[in-house]
């Protein structure tokens, strides 16, 4: 089997060309005589060895392919696409508008990293002319639908899907298999059947399109790996303060969207801002009075080829009995989280109980970031996304925007991206206000954190 780089692709939930599965499809049509006579495409197998299941493809309706549809037989009939060549994956997105100086010479502006363009050229594999219009149709609904299932939906969002492409056909790095993925991707030109004269007295069976996707960013991503993951332990070590700054009182306007709005601090309007600066919280978090305390080292961060990108995942908890302390995190939800990330490059100890925490204090270590979080509705999940620059809050079956009360100290908030050889990474539970009761009707607070290598193509 020969090699090639693009082998496979994936937008959403759909791998929409798979020149393994594709090949394989022919090779059975072939043995079955399905194609019309004096029809039969002369392929050469331009696939992977990594993109082979592990049990073999039979044919479309056996495996089932991601386009069966028991209820049309013309899905039997469309073979899959092939890809054939695509550009734009690997180019340089940087650019730099020059302007001509008052006098002699060239003024060079600031460089940006534009978004990718990905121009896709397959071949479209069918046993009859029916077959290729249900092929095209499936192609078009693969692009052309957008549908917003955050939280239900594991390859999309609420801002574009992913887009997955195999960069090669070698293992690069232990948890590289060749395979990289673009954030917030879509369509800005859709399926298009090129004429072509070789195809002509055969094109039902085989048909040359094109496909143009763009990303909003130049950066792919792999290697995806759950680094730390908590759930806040009220057995674990705390940290106390004889001091508090206070806390607000609730805001009386019951039109605040509990999903969007703190009932502690004043309701926002329905929007999607930027996010939001180092003063945004300053009147609506509160120094807790005591905090339970958990890092986690996190290894192997970025190196001279690529960076680390993290997604972070707080989770708020829930309490559904009928007693007061319940009913007050209900309403009151999740508050005063701190999520403190720090550069560990001399591979210190991680903080694990009052002793190490002292030592890192002493050491006045300052944090590369440090994010507050004053409130997180009771049974929601915050999402804060290096990827893609966006905070989102999943909260009662859709997913908002939610970077209104969200800030980092040191800064904004988001590239959410170091490049450091390891880190630690801290999390700080506001132990009056954090759910830290388990059982049948409950369920703790919990962050995950995942990391993701970023390369610039």
């Amino acid at each position: 089997m020969s090699a090639t780089r693009h082998s496979f692709a994936q937008f959403g939930c759909a791998a929409f060309a798979d020149n393994a599965r594709t090949y394989a499809y022919h090779r059975w049509a072939c043995a079955n005589d399905m194609y019309p006579s004096e029809c039969q495409p002369d392929l050469f197998e331009c696939a992977c060895d990594l993109d082979d299941p592990l049990i073999p493809y039979v044919d479309p309706a056996s495996d089932p392919a991601p386009w069966y549809d028991a209820n049309d037989p013309a899905s039997t009939e469309f073979l899959g696409a092939m890809i054939t060549k695509v550009d734009g994956a690997n180019d340089s997105t940087i650019k730099r508008d020059p302007v001509d100086a008052f006098g002699d010479g060239t003024i060079l502006n600031r460089a940006r990293l534009a978004g990718r363009s990905f121009t896709f050229e397959m071949l479209l594999l069918s046993t009859s002319c029916r077959g290729a219009d249900f092929g095209v149709e499936w192609l078009r609904r693969v692009f052309e639908t957008d549908l917003c299932l955050c939280g239900e939906d594991p390859c999309g969002s609420c801002y574009g899907k992913r887009l997955t492409l195999r960069r090669s056909c070698e293992d690069a790095y232990p948890c590289d298999t060749g395979l990289r993925s673009w954030e917030s991707v879509g369509v800005v030109d859709g399926i298009k059947i090129q004429a072509d004269d070789d195809l002509a007295k055969c094109c039902c069976v085989a048909q040359r399109v094109t496909l143009v996707l763009q990303s909003e960013s130049p950066y792919s991503y792999g290697c995806e790996d759950i680094a730390c993951n908590q759930t806040v332990d009220p057995e674990g070590f705390t940290v106390c303060y004889d001091w508090s700054t206070g806390c607000l009182e609730c805001c009386t306007d019951k039109a605040c969207d509990r999903c969007l709005n703190d009932p502690l601090c004043s309701c926002f309007a329905a929007q999607d801002p930027e996010p939001q600066s180092a003063t945004s919280t300053e009147d609506c978090f509160c120094e807790p009075i005591q905090k339970y305390v958990q890092c986690c080292c996190i290894e192997d961060v970025g190196n001279a080829a690529y960076d680390t990108a993290l997604r972070i995942e707080l989770f708020s908890g829930f309490d559904v009995a009928n007693d007061e302390d319940a009913l007050a995190f209900t309403e009151l939800g999740l508050r005063n989280v701190r999520v403190s990330i720090f550069d560990n490059p001399e591979n210190l100890t991680c903080i694990s109980d009052e002793d190490s925490y002292q030592e890192w204090c002493e050491s006045r270590i300052d944090p590369r970031f440090e994010i507050e979080i004053p409130y997180v509705p009771s049974n929601a999940m915050l999402v804060l996304d290096g990827r893609s620059n966006r905070a989102i809050l999943e909260c009662e079956g859709s997913c908002r925007p939610f970077p209104y009360q969200i800030s980092n100290t040191k800064g904004k908030l988001f590239p959410l991206v170091t490049n450091c050889a390891s880190m630690m990474l801290c999390i700080e539970w506001d132990v009056f206000n954090t759910q830290d009761r388990s059982g049948l009707d409950k369920q703790l607070s919990s962050a995950t954190v995942t990391t993701y290598r970023r390369w610039l193509s």
